[in-house]
């Protein structure tokens, strides 16, 4: 029995043995093969991860080779299709860089020259501004400067813009508040006033009303209206300037107007607004705006009254000299045929001492020739066609002489005093041109007096220089020299003024 316990103990021994042997063989199998397996496992592994980091390094050009077909080979394939993927998206990507900085740079010397070219339209811009501004300046002085009146009329006759108004209008009241022109129609009563300034008056006093934007048929009377109207047509008809005169009334009385009105070559524009109602307005928005041209004329007005006075007074001096020189030549003829008369009568004369009646009427016919002669004499003097005959001459004899011509030249509404030194001494002077010169003073004083008046002849021994009257409206002048005719400006400029 030991023995069989000691042969199944050996049995047992023996068999442990063998077994922990074949365990111990079985784990060193097992670690080679999990040796051998883990380090086919890895490499591949390895590989992609070398592969991943070359790839984001940029290297990786080439598909890793796939050797097996298991996991890790499907993992190496999705790799290598990441990675031609990434290589196509990196291509087009610095191509799409490429033709990016391509156009950067394109366009980069595209806005360089655009912004070389906007600096010199910004420099040409600012000059031409500058210019502008010079021109403006140049022309608002030359408008403040010249004594007229500019202003622009469309051609529907609306005044769109009152330029200037020279301080010439204001001697003669026409423009008594600051620059503007008061124009007045039918009985002579200011109705407007013409208001130029640059823009519309905000406050505008009593009576004031602006003629910025209102119709000619709003200021003037509907003839002159239409006549203005007319001429503007005219001008922007023809394209040429159209000059014209007229008459207005005025806060000063009635004045000549001498106007130039030319075409402008811009047309005007002028904004309209369409009017809708709320729904149309709700429907299609905010109202639009259109824009319309209006041809439009500049007129230059200019107050020629004094030129109107200065050519009438021009024509009553023609007028006069025509009749002096009308009478120069009458005198003359007549002159000669009372030398004829004066002879025949001074033969007569001699012939009728035998008849005392008859002697009587020849001598008196011989007086009547005598005071035609001397008539004669101051026409002639008063046409210059006689000669100076200076001589010592009594003035008072020679006034008084002449009272009853004088009466009869001013009429009965002038009454004549005479003042005459009873000391007088002897004037060294032609008798007939002081005749003729103090009957031009008398017939100048009594255009100075139309209604009534007084006339003194006063004289004394002294040295006069000057002239000197009491009328009111007109201030003493020196006497500039002798023998010229000066023509007044009395009521109607009549008479000849001072031919001293």
């Amino acid at each position: 029995l030991e023995q069989e316990v000691h042969a199944a103990r050996l049995t047992s021994v023996v068999t442990i043995s063998i077994l922990v042997m074949t365990a111990l063989a079985m784990l060193a199998v097992a670690y080679r093969m999990s040796r051998k397996r883990a380090r086919s496992l890895a490499r591949p592994i390895v590989a992609l991860a070398e592969a991943t980091r070359r790839l984001e390094e940029g290297f990786a050009t080439e598909d890793l080779p796939i050797r097996r077909n298991d996991e890790l080979g499907e993992l190496t394939r999705a790799f290598n299709h990441m990675r031609a993927s990434m290589q196509q998206t990196q291509t087009e990507l610095r191509e799409a860089n490429t033709l990016l900085e391509q156009r950067v740079m394109e366009r980069t010397t595209q806005l360089a020259l655009t912004n070389a070219s906007l600096t010199q339209e910004i420099e040409f811009r600012n000059q031409t501004e500058k210019a502008l501004r010079e021109s403006e300046a140049r022309v608002r002085a030359m408008t403040r400067a010249i004594p007229d009146l500019v202003f622009v009329v469309d051609m529907e006759g609306r005044y769109r813009e009152v330029l200037a108004a020279g301080r010439e209008w204001d001697a003669h009241r026409i423009t008594p508040i600051r620059g503007r022109f008061p124009a007045e129609t039918g009985a002579g009563k200011p109705q407007n006033r013409w208001e130029t300034s640059g823009n519309p008056m905000q406050n505008p006093a009593p009576g004031i009303i602006p003629v910025r934007g209102k119709l000619l048929s709003e200021v003037h009377s509907p003839e002159m209206a239409e006549f203005f109207i007319d001429i503007i047509h005219r001008a922007l008809k023809t394209r040429q300037i159209q000059v014209a005169e007229y008459e207005l009334a005025t806060s000063s009385g009635l004045r000549w107007f001498e106007s130039r009105t030319a075409p402008l070559d811009i047309p005007l524009i002028d904004q309209q607004i369409a009017i809708i109602n709320n729904d149309q307005m709700n429907l299609f928005g905010p109202p639009q705006t259109s824009s319309a041209e209006k041809l439009a004329a500049i007129v230059v007005a200019r107050d020629i009254t004094k030129r109107k006075q200065a050519e009438n007074q021009l024509r009553q001096a023609k007028k006069m000299q025509a009749i002096g020189q009308l009478t120069g030549g009458i005198a003359h003829d007549f002159n000669n045929l009372l030398a004829v008369i004066m002879g025949n009568l001074e033969l007569l004369h001699e012939q009728l001492v035998v008849h005392p009646r008859l002697y009587e009427l020849a001598l008196q016919a011989l007086r009547a020739v005598d005071r035609g002669a001397a008539l004669t004499r101051r026409l002639l003097v008063f046409a210059r066609r006689q000669p100076l005959q200076a001589q010592s001459t009594d003035l008072n004899k020679l006034v008084l002489g002449m009272i009853e011509l004088i009466r009869r030249t001013l009429g009965a509404t002038i009454q004549i005093e005479t003042a005459l030194a009873p000391d007088l001494e002897q004037t060294f002077v032609d008798p007939d041109q002081f005749e003729s010169a103090l009957l031009n003073l008398v017939i100048n004083a009594r255009d100075a007096m139309p209604q009534a008046g007084r006339l003194v002849l006063e004289t004394v021994n002294a040295i006069l220089r000057r002239l000197r009257r009491d009328a009111p409206g007109r201030a003493a002048r020196r006497v500039c020299g002798a023998g010229g005719q000066r023509f007044g400006r009395w009521h109607g400029a009549r008479g000849a003024g001072a031919g001293i």
